[in-house]
């Protein structure tokens, strides 16, 4: 399986910036492919959800099964539980600058992310891999 991208440990922490979701949204898309952050509403199920939607996203990717063309909008389908991307963006995205969750693919991503935006981070989050999420998480794969 090669999906082109490293799998690296993933960070999520809750954060708030005094920057308009809009303009963070636009810096993370600015990311090179291989490095991605979410700005995510902030909900306490989606803690326990993002690794177990990220993990299902990257095993697609690696078998050429992905329904979005970005790993960062399959990770989104799986999170948001949708087949239809714009349904799936706006479950997960969020809609306030003030708290969220900021979740990035890699270390790396999350400093590349962080030089272009007034983020303060706070309590990183812990990211959980439980057996019954993940397997509600990757419901979606069913429908094929």
């Amino acid at each position: 399986m090669d999906s082109g991208i490293e799998l690296e440990s993933p960070l999520a922490y809750a954060a708030s910036s005094e920057e308009p979701v809009g303009e963070m949204l636009r810096k993370a898309a600015a990311l090179p492919d291989k490095e991605f952050v979410l700005v995510l509403k902030y909900d306490e199920r989606f803690a326990d959800m993002l690794l177990p939607a990220y993990l299902n996203a990257y095993i697609r990717f690696g078998e050429h099964a992905a329904k979005a063309k970005k790993l960062q909008i399959e990770t989104l389908l799986f999170l948001g539980r949708s087949l239809k991307i714009e349904e799936a963006v706006e479950a997960c995205t969020a809609k306030n600058s003030k708290k969220f969750i900021l979740f990035a693919n890699s270390s790396g991503a999350l400093a590349e992310f962080r030089k272009g935006c007034r983020i303060k981070l706070g309590k990183r989050l812990k990211l959980n891999f439980d057996k019954s999420t993940a397997l509600k998480t990757a419901i979606i794969g069913l429908d094929d």
